[in-house]
């Protein structure tokens, strides 16, 4: 939360030039495709019941699309749509349970997917006339499209149920951009992006507490796109 805070108080730093500015922006429409590294943070060992695991990244996939709408000649207002993979890998060796202490080999893999609705501030910096570069920061709701949870058989201990599965995500997601602009046809971006789940993946219910599943987790992911943005 604290990068959260500094990349706001960036934003809000370049406003002021707004006032100072030639041009004002246009309404932008823009597309983004790319690689996503996914993993879980907060109380994952809670999910092993006794042992506690390293998650691994998954490695996955989004693509988008938004709209960038000028409040002024910096910021602008960018409602979008995105699918993005997310989750985790495990590959260890463990042991588990108190009655048990001969290792295990551990494999699972934890395959979501999400179709989100992020809604980011975005502040053009100073830079050349043919380059350009933003910082976007903002909230997101997304709904799971697609939950694939699998474990190997000798572990004894069962996997989290698909039907646990919490089918929102409330996150934020904050990041820079570089674009160069080809002559009146667009401008050509490339990006990174972090976005930070905020509610548990397993909702935190009785339910799922007598199961022993109580573990309180959540998404992590860090986005690379390619993407191609114009105005209308």
């Amino acid at each position: 939360m604290r990068h959260c805070a500094f990349l706001l108080a960036v934003l809000l730093f370049f406003a002021p030039t707004a006032a100072d500015a030639q041009n004002t922006q246009d309404l932008e429409v823009g597309f983004k495709a790319g690689g996503a590294l996914s993993t879980f943070h907060g109380n994952t060992g809670a999910i092993t019941r006794g042992g506690s695991l390293d998650y691994q990244r998954r490695e996955g996939f989004h693509a988008g699309a938004f709209v960038s709408i000028p409040l002024n000649a910096v910021l602008s207002v960018r409602p979008g749509l995105t699918y993005v993979q997310k989750g985790a890998t495990v590959n260890d060796t463990r042991a588990f349970g108190v009655d048990s202490s001969t290792p295990i080999d551990v494999q699972e893999s934890y395959e979501f997917s999400y179709l989100q609705l992020p809604l980011l501030l975005e502040a053009r910096l100073p830079t050349g006339r043919s380059f350009q570069s933003y910082l976007v920061l903002g909230p997101s709701v997304g709904v799971n499209v697609q939950k694939d949870i699998e474990r190997n058989e000798e572990v004894q201990t069962e996997a989290i149920p698909e039907s646990e599965v919490n089918p929102l995500e409330v996150g934020v997601i904050g990041g820079f951009e570089v674009g160069y602009e080809v002559r009146n046809l667009g401008t050509v971006t490339l990006g990174a992006h972090y976005d930070l789940g905020l509610n548990q993946i397993i909702p935190d219910d009785e339910a799922a507490a007598e199961k022993g599943k109580e573990a309180e987790f959540r998404n992590g992911a860090l986005t690379l796109s390619l993407g191609y943005r114009f105005s209308l």
